[in-house]
């Protein structure tokens, strides 16, 4: 449950340095919002590969590249 838990303080803080609400995470990742909140929150994650893909996507648009 901890990996669950760190994941999703990365994430948190990830989206709000890309000055994104959950609910633009979620469209630009072409999920829902309360999948976004699950991560944050802790009651999900996704595989590996894909928070690689989140965070991906995350540091290209908080560098401007939007």
């Amino acid at each position: 449950m901890a990996m669950m838990h760190i994941f999703g303080g990365k994430l948190r803080k990830a989206r709000e340095k890309a000055a994104l609400t959950q609910a633009q995470l979620a469209k630009l990742l072409g999920c829902s919002p309360p999948r976004i909140s699950e991560w944050e929150r802790g009651v999900r994650t996704p595989k590996p590969l894909t928070q690689e893909a989140i965070f991906a996507k995350l540091n290209k648009r908080s560098k401007g590249n939007r």
